[in-house]
């Protein structure tokens, strides 16, 4: 079911199940002020995972700028890859969960934590970060990729660095070439792929 959360809100609030996810995941969220060290927020990752799989009907994020900002958090590259893992797995237990045109609205939110970690990530975290954005940002509509897509591009092209003997070289140019395929017959958005790739080789 796809709904914008302007009227998921409308369409589920006389719920008393649903008052009862939002609840659960808001009190899920708070813990993280409780949190002292990367254990805790590995806890307070599974608590937001196992709400989110309990109440699987409703395709909505309760409180979503405060749940990206958590998870945000949760990819800074001085967290072990442990924690790293935890919140991939809530990427995508989000993203399947949410429609295209919620993930498309609210792409700046969920893309400030993600984008940057692939450039730090462990060798078991970067597949993780590969097909997260590999199944769900490449084939969302022009309009959604366009704003987004120098951060896209940006974020990936560390995984060319090593060159070509490097393990992680040819996962990435799979995805690059599958977005280059993806905004190659609009002209303008071309540019803009191209036109990051460029700024990127000259800042580096």
């Amino acid at each position: 079911m796809e709904l914008e959360n302007a009227s998921d809100y409308a369409a589920y609030s006389k719920e008393r199940k649903f008052v009862t996810f939002v609840d659960e995941f808001e009190r899920g969220l708070h813990l993280f002020d409780k949190a002292k060290e990367w254990a805790d927020l590995i806890k307070c990752l599974s608590r937001l995972a196992s709400v989110l799989s309990k109440y699987s009907k409703y395709p909505i994020v309760p409180s979503k700028v405060v749940f990206c900002k958590r998870l945000s958090q949760c990819c800074n590259p001085a967290l072990p890859s442990g924690v790293h893992l935890k919140a991939l797995e809530l990427y995508s237990l989000c993203f399947e969960r949410i429609s295209k045109s919620a993930l498309s609205n609210d792409i700046a939110y969920y893309s400030s934590g993600l984008f940057p970690l692939y450039r730090y990530a462990a060798t078991s975290v970067k597949p993780q970060i590969l097909s997260i954005l590999s199944t769900y940002y490449v084939p969302l509509s022009l309009s959604a990729l366009k704003p987004c897509l120098p951060g896209l591009v940006q974020a990936l092209l560390p995984g060319l660095g090593e060159g070509e003997g490097s393990e992680f070289y040819h996962p990435t140019m799979r995805v690059l070439v599958k977005l280059l395929e993806r905004v190659e017959d609009d002209d303008a958005i071309l540019s803009i792929f191209w036109g990051a790739i460029w700024r990127a080789l000259l800042s580096s």
